[in-house]
């Protein structure tokens, strides 16, 4: 199985424009330019970027992706669009003119018409990513994902795999990002978790690939032995063991630490597993999940 290095996030900015009275858009619109939009600001919370710069390198650039279009084609796409979005939006959203920089007119399949992607407010805590493809009289909806694309990855000109990163909601420490298969639906294919109280610093090293080999081997959130300290009031008890590993789990060891006992820590991710118990295994998964944490370099083999 290959590894590389994953998660990263680009810096989105953005730019609002005023919606004028639109019409349903027509094929082959597509000739007059305008000005470039510029991407909109990556909404980061508390991602740690330290972690995620090193893993999943972003390609998304939505200035590379999106088609040059006059404005008034551009409000009529994302007028028309708006229609097959209505059973995921609420009206007042779709209606909210300020929200039109949230609208992304770029090609996602074969044909030469311009598709649009939404990535904005859902209504409540988190955000949503909206596909919809343009039928040349009106737009279907393909797919809808809570929170934010992190890559498109396009094969033979048609939108083959995203990434989506969810920085979690409502006071959920967990943050996890997805790999999805795009078909007619989007199935998810590889997925890591991590929790937004996980010290992430330490020494960069060449990963290294191990087995455990102890039967109960504890995942931690500091590379530190520590059973007394409060890490997450609610989450999890005292100290900060936050996962449990076993005999022949595998996984990648990224970064180094040395505690004051001389005691040598891994931050690490696994290989997909079931879970990692609580708090992580209060996530559910509809796949294995790939853990981060800080585990003892003593007991393990490494490949």
């Amino acid at each position: 199985m290959k590894y590389s290095l994953l998660i990263s996030f680009s810096l989105l900015l953005f730019i609002s424009y005023q919606e004028n009275s639109p019409t349903t858009p027509q094929k082959n619109q597509l000739n007059e330019t305008s000005e470039q939009h510029q991407p909109e600001e990556h909404p980061r919370d508390s991602l740690k970027t330290s972690i995620a710069e090193e893993l999943f390198p972003t390609t998304l650039n939505w200035n590379k992706l999106e088609i040059e279009l006059s404005e008034k084609e551009r409000l009529n796409l994302i007028h028309a669009a708006k229609v097959s979005m209505q059973t995921t939006l609420d009206q007042t959203i779709l209606e909210d003119s300020s929200l039109n920089h949230s609208y992304h007119i770029l090609h996602l399949n074969e044909d030469a018409l311009p598709d649009v992607i939404y990535h904005g407010w859902s209504g409540g805590e988190p955000l949503i990513t909206i596909a919809t493809l343009n039928q040349g009289d009106h737009f279907n909806q393909w797919f809808s994902v809570m929170q934010t694309p992190l890559n498109l990855e396009f094969e033979d000109n048609r939108l083959h795999k995203i990434t989506m990163n969810n920085p979690g909601c409502c006071a959920n420490p967990v943050i996890t990002v997805t790999e999805y298969l795009v078909s007619d639906t989007l199935t998810p294919i590889k997925r890591f978790a991590y929790l937004d109280f996980i010290d992430l610093e330490g020494t960069d090293m060449t990963p290294v690939k191990f087995t455990v080999t102890q039967e109960h081997y504890n995942l931690r959130c500091t590379p530190a032995l520590d059973d007394t300290s409060e890490y997450y009031f609610g989450v999890m008890d005292f100290g900060n063991i936050i996962g449990e590993l076993h005999r022949g789990n595998r996984g990648i060891a990224y970064k180094s630490a040395t505690d004051s006992t001389g005691r040598v820590w891994w931050l690490i991710a696994t290989d997909p597993m079931e879970t990692a118990n609580s708090p992580y295994g209060s996530d559910d998964s509809e796949i294995p999940v790939q853990y981060i944490g800080w585990i003892s370099s003593r007991y393990v083999e490494t490949d």
